[in-house]
């Protein structure tokens, strides 16, 4: 913190170093209550469970003005996340953004169409690669695609299932 921050601005180390705390607390804080709200809900309603190595350390800065009923952290809240990796079932989940606008007249769909496609084959491609990698039969594997998108001006995304199934050849149909 000296050496790169506080030095070269000729502050005191100590209270540069409060004052990162005071922006990731801040920061902390506006990012969940962004995702309470965005999804609807009221802290003042629910009770905050915080867990894993970083969370609970920072919990009573990143909560003190969202007004939950409680803060609860587990005895075991640095394990909690390992616990739950190291018991679920594998998942592989692959993204890939597209910045697709489909025209009203829908003018534009075979073009939309093509690169959604060529979008869910290298997605299934890389899921196969995994399955490959890590040494399981690509015959158990489940692709189940999924589209998130948004109206322009939305804060939010959809997710919808397509329901599409993959073909040998490439090619998806429902």
């Amino acid at each position: 913190m000296e050496e790169k921050v506080a030095g070269p601005l000729d502050q005191d180390p100590y209270e540069t170093a409060r004052g990162v705390l005071d922006i990731v607390k801040r920061d902390m804080t506006n990012e969940l209550n962004a995702m309470i709200l965005g999804l609807g809900y009221s802290p003042e309603n629910y009770q905050l469970v915080s867990y894993g190595g970083g969370g609970p350390l920072h919990a009573a800065g990143y909560t003190k003005n969202l007004d939950f009923q409680d803060v609860l952290i587990p005895d075991w809240a640095a394990a909690f996340s390992a616990f739950g990796c190291v018991t679920a079932d594998y998942a592989y989940r692959y993204d890939h953004s597209l910045d697709l606008m489909i025209q009203p007249d829908l003018s534009n769909a075979d073009a939309v169409a093509e690169a959604l496609t060529a979008t869910l084959r290298e997605l299934r491609d890389q899921a196969e690669d995994a399955f490959e990698r890590d040494g399981i039969d690509i015959e158990e594997m489940q692709f189940d695609p999924a589209v998130r998108m948004q109206y322009t001006g939305m804060l939010d995304d959809l997710e919808i299932r397509t329901g599409l199934v993959p073909a040998p050849d490439g090619t998806f149909s429902h």
